[in-house]
């Protein structure tokens, strides 16, 4: 599910676990998250390979984060 609010995450776990990344981590995981947004799918999967211990750690969170919207997905600032 696209979303114009992050275009090329296109896959709602990804999407979630930037969201959980940008709300939750430090200054390192909020670089993470910028990179993943700026990355194409190619550099996605490169981060995520990187970094697999950070991204699983993040998902659980983006996970959790998905449930209390009910799955809709909006900037991080509505779920504050």
């Amino acid at each position: 599910m696209p979303s114009s609010y992050a275009p090329n995450l296109a896959e709602d776990d990804d999407y979630w676990t930037v969201i959980a990344m940008e709300t939750y981590g430090g200054s390192f995981v909020h670089a993470l998250a910028s990179a993943a947004r700026a990355a194409d799918p190619k550099n996605l999967a490169a981060l995520k390979g990187a970094f697999p211990g950070i991204w699983q750690e993040y998902r659980g969170m983006g996970d959790e984060l998905k449930r209390r919207a009910g799955g809709r997905r909006r900037p991080p600032v509505e779920l504050a």
